[in-house]
């Protein structure tokens, strides 16, 4: 009768253990898909919430273009960690520049937080860095 009690024990250990490295094996994986994921969650059009006519599409080559009612701003775009850069020209403005910042999707909405833009003339930084906050929220349109 004891020995059945520590067989049944026994099972009963091994198939927790077995349950709970598959648990934390699905969650690792999920973890590492989400992580690797922040280029691909990117692609696509972004508005404005708020301001229809403002917008941002993130292509899957790398290139952007950002768009409102009075600007227009193209260049290319990457992701290291939670952080956005986008190196950008504007034909409305004549400006080239580089801005940085931390970048978070929630569901179907950006966050941009803190921006750092560097203006660039013919290669050479145009002052000192600049620091903002837009305080946009964008929704993704499908």
């Amino acid at each position: 009768m004891e020995q059945e009690i520590d067989c049944k024990m026994q099972s009963n250990s091994s198939e927790m253990l077995v349950r709970i490295f598959a648990m934390l094996l699905f969650g690792l994986a999920a973890f590492v898909a989400r992580a690797q994921s922040l280029d691909e969650q990117l692609v696509g059009r972004w508005q404005a919430e708020g301001f229809p006519s403002m917008e941002m599409i993130f292509r899957a080559d790398h290139t952007y273009i950002g768009r409102s009612d009075r600007y227009v701003s193209t260049g290319s775009w990457r992701v290291h960690g939670n952080r956005l850069t986008t190196v950008s020209s504007s034909p409305s403005s004549g400006e080239e520049g580089t801005d940085t910042c931390t970048v978070a999707i929630r569901g179907d909405r950006l966050f941009l937080g803190l921006h750092e833009t560097i203006k660039n003339s013919h290669g050479r930084q145009i002052g000192k860095a600049e620091q903002w906050m837009q305080g946009l929220t964008y929704k993704r349109v499908r």
